[in-house]
């Protein structure tokens, strides 16, 4: 069997079982539910009968995306390069400039991110 724990409409655990809790709780069988609930989701009761919905996990716009692949691209080629006196490679300076176009504006056309070089 499998419950979910549930207050004020999210639920707060996934357990095997029941167990005591203060009132405004309520534990709700979930064996049959599919997809399975899972903690965070929201429940709502209508009629005795309870549905859960999945969070909405918001789509960070393509520039944020850019902002913090370039943060750790530029770690990644200080640590690897720069901190070594190496030249960094071709590959990785074309990569950081798209990040950074992205990430600044310049670029509005790319819709996705570019795919960053090989690390080996």
């Amino acid at each position: 069997m499998s419950f979910a724990l549930v207050s004020e409409g999210v639920v707060l655990q996934i357990s095997p079982e029941k167990f005591w809790v203060a009132s405004g709780f309520i534990w709700i069988d979930v064996s049959a539910v599919t997809p399975a609930p899972d903690v965070r989701w929201t429940a709502q009761e209508a009629d005795g009968v309870w549905s859960f919905t999945p969070p909405v996990i918001p789509v960070l716009p393509l520039r944020a995306r850019a902002a913090t692949a370039l943060q750790s691209a530029q770690d990644y080629v200080r640590n690897n390069y720069t901190m070594l006196n190496s030249s960094t490679p071709d590959a990785w300076v074309v990569y950081l400039k798209a990040l950074m176009q992205i990430a600044s504006g310049s670029d509005t056309t790319s819709t996705v991110l570019p795919t960053a070089p090989s690390t080996s």
